[in-house]
């Protein structure tokens, strides 16, 4: 009877334990709205050269894709970038969510241009603790173009059950990536979504709109500059 009682206390230790370290699964709202806007003080964890990051907090830079519509756990971490806690939350606070801006090209109102997202984890000493998990290709993210708003947002990660030197990093996979890097970014859960008066979409223009540009810009010029002679000969 007294081991029985033993075996017992034992499950239930184990038990305990389990419970309190099991991960914390990741919600995805992909209403295909945008609302958070990458700033400074809501800084890429993974993304590209767009990321404006403060000083001091780097990001894991994503080469643009390398063919195979497939961004890799492996390379979304393979520069080894790493924060600790009270780095993440000295920027965002203990609670925070992950804007996901996706950078793809042509219609957005097709789903076959809209990035797959498949896998998104945060590791606290090596150890995935959140994270966002589905069966490959993955979810479709309901795409939106502009200003680097969010397309999707992962919540929640709450860093209040860890100490401040542990170390935290992000990696991803991801599928359909069509148009160069993604950008993943953490923001406050206290911060509130641009719903009016929202920053214009900055667009970067292909390079068919950019040579129309410059040769209207010549014919202004050339224009301007006949209208100037036949009024000094007049």
């Amino acid at each position: 009877m007294k081991t029985l009682a033993h075996f017992g206390a034992l499950a239930l230790l184990m038990l305990l334990c389990g419970t309190a370290n099991a991960v914390v699964i990741l919600t995805l709202d992909n209403d295909g709205v945008p609302s958070f806007q990458q700033k400074l003080s809501s800084p890429c964890v993974i993304g590209g050269s767009s990321c404006n990051n403060p000083g001091g907090f780097g990001f894991e830079n994503i080469a643009d894709d390398d063919g195979d519509g497939t961004i890799t756990i492996a390379e979304s971490t393979e520069n080894g970038v790493s924060y600790t806690v009270s780095q993440v939350t000295g920027i965002v606070g203990s609670a925070f969510n992950i804007g996901v801006d996706t950078n793809q090209a042509g219609n957005h109102n097709l789903v076959s241009n809209w990035l797959q997202l498949q896998t998104f984890e945060v590791l606290i000493n090596g150890v995935v603790e959140f994270r966002y998990d589905v069966a490959a290709p993955g979810t479709s993210i309901k795409l939106t173009n502009g200003g680097g708003y969010s397309d999707a947002v992962l919540s929640l990660v709450d860093l209040s059950p860890f100490n401040a030197a542990d170390t935290v990093t992000f990696q991803t996979l991801y599928n359909n990536a069509t148009n160069g890097p993604e950008s993943f970014f953490i923001f406050s859960t206290t911060a509130q979504p641009c719903t009016t008066n929202c920053p214009p979409e900055q667009q970067i223009p292909e390079p068919g709109t950019l040579i129309l540009l410059g040769s209207a810009l010549a014919a202004l010029g050339g224009f301007t500059r006949r209208k100037a002679r036949t009024e000094l000969q007049a």
